[in-house]
């Protein structure tokens, strides 16, 4: 059995600085607070009903409390949001563990309540689901050569604000992934499956207005997004001559379509409201990754292809800040108990902003050194040492009442640290 139970609390405060230190003038008086606080409790048990068969039941609960209060011009108007969301998992598990089988057989149930509190002068967005879910894995070593997994879950969702409702909406989710090993070097896999999001007043797009004339979701006419996907991916693996030399070739295709993806749309910032149109979100590319290791030498790349863009009928609009091209790998260089050194790179390609303009491409770059003596370890880390940032290419914020633009390249510049660890 086991028990568990977390308490936090947050106080931020962000904006300007002079208002945060409390100095009282025309010109300052951006600033952005926020309180927030999380209770969470944990609770497991498990049961050996034979050598093969355990029993178990899980369940958590979390009540978390946040408030923003953003003071927005020098009028003294402000931007006030806060409630109570309460969590609730519980779940009820048999396994059964076989020499080449596992079986995996559950039932378990989900709540989320939000409760808006009520010093906000447009209608309350309080919102509530409750989900019971259906569920059996399976995983199954065939032979030596083929292993297959496979999975069916089916939920059922109820979810309603203070004036809609869906009625009750179910999904079947299935999923399958197999695995293929022709020899000791070269092995295939595959797999897919599906997987639902319910609409909910918490999106990435909101948070930047700190929720103000956001809508409540409206159930009557918003479904949940619906989402397949399947992956292929080959792997070779090899050592040549003695073990000091390891090569490994990783090449993965991904195909994902996103059906009734929900949008918040921003047309007209004093009305906020969450849609569906006809489009479906549909991601597709590749992944190639290779590992060389030469004796006390390591060397990784990783080149990643997406193409990602919402289609409607025979249009097709690019997904923001999604880069095309990305690149991303490291240079490893270890002696055991005494050096360890490396240097890491990362490419992205421009990006599409809502604006429709595309971003310049980045390149970003680090090293660790770690040397080691007797229990003492000295380390030096440089992070993004070559100071790339948006601040180089244009403002992150608008002046006056300010907002934010679209991030997508850092924010922070170079960074250096350096420390002595001490094992006893």
């Amino acid at each position: 059995m086991y028990f568990g139970l977390g308490i936090t609390k947050e106080n931020r405060k962000g904006g300007s600085m002079d208002k945060i230190n409390n100095y009282d003038a025309w010109t300052y008086y951006y600033l952005d607070a926020q309180e927030s606080s999380r209770t969470t409790t944990q609770f497991s048990a498990n049961y050996q009903l034979s050598k093969s068969k355990t029993i178990s039941i899980k369940n958590s609960f979390s009540s978390f409390d946040r408030h923003i209060n953003i003071e927005e011009n020098i009028l003294g108007n402000s931007n006030k949001f806060g409630g109570n969301q309460l969590n609730s998992f519980t779940e009820l598990n048999l396994n059964i563990n076989k020499k080449k089988q596992n079986i995996n057989i559950g039932l378990n149930a989900l709540s989320d309540k939000f409760t808006e509190d009520n010093f906000i002068p447009h209608p309350l967005r309080n919102q509530e689901y409750q989900t019971l879910g259906l569920y059996i894995n399976h995983l199954w070593d065939v032979t030596d050569k083929f292993a297959l997994e496979s999975g069916l879950r089916t939920d059922k969702v109820d979810a309603s604000t203070l004036n809609t409702e869906n009625g009750g909406q179910s999904f079947v989710l299935p999923k399958i992934s197999a695995l293929y090993k022709l020899n000791p070097e070269f092995a295939i896999r595959l797999g897919g499956g599906m997987g639902y999001r319910m609409p909910s007043l918490f999106s990435e797009e909101a948070e930047p207005y700190g929720y103000r004339n956001v809508r409540p979701v409206d159930f009557g006419n918003l479904v949940a997004e619906e989402s397949y996907g399947t992956n292929i991916d080959f792997k070779y693996q090899s050592a040549f001559g003695t073990d000091n030399v390891l090569l490994s070739l990783n090449q993965m295709f991904f195909y994902n379509i996103i059906d009734n993806p929900i949008t918040l749309n921003e047309t007209d910032i004093d009305n906020l409201f969450y849609e569906q149109t006809n489009d479906s979100l549909i991601s597709k590319g590749f992944e190639s990754q290779i590992k060389l290791t030469v004796d006390k030498f390591t060397w990784f790349f990783g080149y990643t292809y997406t193409d990602a863009y919402l289609e409607n009928g025979t249009d097709k609009n690019p997904l923001t800040l999604t880069p095309k091209h990305s690149i991303k790998g490291d240079l490893l260089y270890v002696v055991d108990n005494k050096w360890r050194i490396g240097w890491d790179y990362d490419y992205k390609s421009g990006q599409f902003l809502n604006n429709g303009h595309i971003t310049e491409s980045l390149f970003t770059t680090g090293v660790i050194v770690e040397r080691t003596i007797d229990n003492f370890v000295i380390f030096l880390n440089a992070e993004n040492f070559t100071d790339v940032r948006q601040s180089n290419v244009g403002n992150v914020l608008t002046d006056g009442s300010p907002q934010f633009n679209e991030v997508w390249a850092p924010l922070d510049g170079y960074f250096f640290n350096m420390g002595l660890k001490i094992k006893l």
